[in-house]
């Protein structure tokens, strides 16, 4: 079992309340110390989200692409985070921005998990 950090446990629990805004809070914490890509990213998608709520449509654009970009090194697990399901995720919700107002981000929950162990 890995444990994870307070902050990012805290982000978790905001993501899952779709309370994007206050994710961002928790990801500085840990980015200020860690200074890595992965949070940086989790920041920008959170900021991002919360834009699209917010009726904004070129600022969302920007920031789901970057972050996809920055999570592509993490290959398909990273923190307990399934990338490959979260980058599907983020297309679903960069496809909100082609419909017309008011757009909702599509329900997504993160469930902490192990990375499968695969037979070679």
């Amino acid at each position: 079992m890995t444990d994870y950090s307070a902050p990012y446990l805290k982000f978790v629990a905001h993501f899952n309340a779709r309370e994007y805004r206050a994710c961002v809070d928790p990801l500085e914490v840990i980015w200020f110390e860690q200074r890595d890509d992965f949070h940086k990213a989790l920041i920008r998608v959170c900021v991002g989200l919360n834009q699209i709520g917010l009726g904004l449509d070129s600022g969302p654009r920007f920031l789901l692409r970057t972050a996809r970009e920055l999570l592509l090194p993490y290959g398909a697990w990273h923190q307990g985070l399934d990338l490959a399901e979260f980058a599907t995720f983020l297309d679903q919700a960069e496809a909100t921005l082609d419909a017309n107002p008011p757009r909702v981000v599509p329900p997504y929950t993160i469930v902490l998990g192990v990375e499968p162990a695969y037979n070679e």
